[in-house]
């Protein structure tokens, strides 16, 4: 009996098992048809997700169906234009190398056929030696002006039979064929006249009949930036030496970027940095407070405050914003009699300064009774702080209240009438780029910063040359200019230039012709 309850304990535990395992197996079941049931759905989602990508197509296609024709059954028709340009037979003939096609005849001249087009041809020799002494080297053709035509010539250039360098043409360069009087014309035309690129050639062709390229025009002025390159640096150093510098600034572009234009201006020298920052470092770097002893002026900008030992600020923006005021607000009294006092007080202090009877303690005695006046002025209308609910309008006034009391503390007013070589305003600094706001309306600003030093170098010194002479004229400037390239010396080596240019010949006296230098 034990064994028989032995074997059916054990026929239990093996049924037992067996209905553990079909359960675990119907869960296992029951799992896959659910995961089943998540991945017919989700197959289910993406057909119709896709169904309705093909009907958005089908849609957009619809509009050129006309256009491009089904192909027919045996082989297809012939597609139209539209559908040629778009096949894949087309793209495969894009895709092919190009053939080069032949250059055409009009292409670079050989010196052979240059020098047959010239209307003459010069012999140059070497200094110092006669034409039996030396041997033929080579030619160059340049086009020269002459009586204010252009003309083509061929130099034969010899050199010593001995030995020793062959004769050169000092307006010619080492290379190019044009002189350096056309870069010197096409400067003035651009940056001193104001002329855009395009007008200064029109100009040239119809004046003295050559025909510039954009692309020569170009590269005379880049050499004539790399020749004048060390007189733009002497001007800079000069203008430090100076005893008046006046200094502004206005908005000029390079390219897209927002970028400045400074004039630094004395007596006899102007510098023009166009395409540079409105920073502290670009004053600085041409006038350095500490080795800089002359008087800046300029107006009250930030950049100039407390910078340099002696200081002019400009009365003419100081008067203007109190004009401003009185012509906005006719009727407040206060605007027109502080006007009123402001402009006496400035008429005074030009009076002084003219008056060549003062000496200097009297003249700063004078300043001191301005001062004075200045800040009893200011002083009716002080307020320490601005107050919150004051108009636009109140704001200003007592603002520049704020701003005379601070430089007539700082003797920052009248320095004019301590030294009369120092002016009262800064309208010099300001004529000195006036032209500057045109060619910004125009568009014509820089569009490299290339471009904008070759303005700066060529603008700057042409602008100094022509305030060393009193007739400024092209024949005064060639002759100045050859003469430094002949000695050898540059524009500025030994300071400002002491060459004396002729006197213009008067209307009743014919001006005689040069004769043509056949030496160098």
């Amino acid at each position: 009996m034990q064994g028989n309850g032995s074997d059916l304990q054990g026929r239990i535990s093996e049924l037992e098992a067996q209905v553990q395992r079909l359960q675990d197996l119907v869960q296992q079941q029951a799992a896959e048809l659910r995961h089943g049931e998540k991945s017919r759905q989700a197959l289910e989602k993406l057909a119709t997700q896709r169904q309705h990508r093909i009907d958005e197509l089908e849609a957009r296609l619809q509009p050129y169906e006309p256009v491009l024709p089904a192909a027919g059954e045996a082989g297809g028709e012939a597609a139209g234009p539209e559908a040629q340009r778009y096949s894949l037979a087309d793209e495969e003939r894009r895709q092919r190398p190009q053939k080069r096609r032949p250059k055409s005849r009009g292409g670079r001249k050989t010196l052979a056929e240059k020098i047959e087009q010239t209307q003459r041809r010069v012999a140059v020799y070497p200094a110092g030696t006669r034409p039996e002494e030396c041997r033929f080297v080579r030619t160059r053709v340049a086009w020269r002006l002459e009586a204010g035509q252009a003309v083509f010539i061929a130099y034969d250039l010899y050199a010593p039979r001995a030995g020793g360098p062959a004769a050169t043409v000092p307006a010619l360069g080492q290379d190019g064929e044009y002189g350096i009087e056309w870069a010197i014309i096409l400067a003035y035309l651009m940056y001193l006249a104001g002329l855009s690129l395009d007008k200064a050639r029109a100009v040239i062709r119809f004046f003295t009949g050559l025909s510039l390229g954009k692309s020569q025009a170009d590269a005379l002025l880049n050499r004539l930036t790399k020749d004048w390159e060390a007189a733009f640096e002497e001007i800079c150093k000069l203008l430090a030496c100076a005893l008046v510098v006046h200094v502004d600034e206005s908005g000029w572009k390079v390219g897209q970027q927002g970028r400045s234009v400074w004039v630094f201006l004395s007596e006899q020298l102007c510098v023009l940095l166009f395409g540079q920052p409105k920073d502290l470092d670009t004053l600085l770097s041409l006038l350095d407070p500490e080795t800089f002893e002359g008087t800046v002026v300029s107006d009250d900008s930030a950049l100039y405050r407390n910078r340099f030992r002696q200081a002019q600020k400009c009365w003419a923006h100081l008067l203007r914003k109190a004009i401003r005021l009185t012509l906005l607000y006719p009727a407040e009294a206060r605007y027109r009699e502080f006007l009123d006092a402001l402009l006496g007080i400035y008429r005074d202090a030009k009076r002084a300064a003219a008056d060549k009877r003062l000496k200097e303690p009297g003249r700063r005695k004078k300043v001191l009774e301005l001062a004075s006046r200045v800040w009893t002025l200011c002083g009716a209308y002080y307020a320490v702080a601005v107050p919150e609910a004051a108009s636009a309008t109140e704001r200003a006034f007592i603002n520049l209240n704020h701003e005379l009391l601070r430089l007539a503390t700082a003797n920052e007013l009248f320095v004019f009438v301590l030294n009369p070589a120092v002016p009262a305003t800064n309208n010099a600094g300001e004529r000195a780029f006036r032209f500057v706001a045109g060619e910004r309306a125009t568009g014509r600003t820089s569009k490299t910063a290339r471009g904008a030093h070759r303005r700066s170098v060529l603008g700057s010194v042409l602008t100094s040359l022509s305030m060393q002479w009193e007739h400024f004229t092209l024949a005064t400037l060639l002759e100045y200019v050859l003469k430094a390239l002949g000695s050898g010396a540059r524009l500025f080596a030994a300071g400002l230039p002491t060459f004396s240019p002729p006197s213009p010949p008067s209307p009743s006296s014919p001006a005689r012709a040069s004769p043509q230098p056949a030496r160098a």
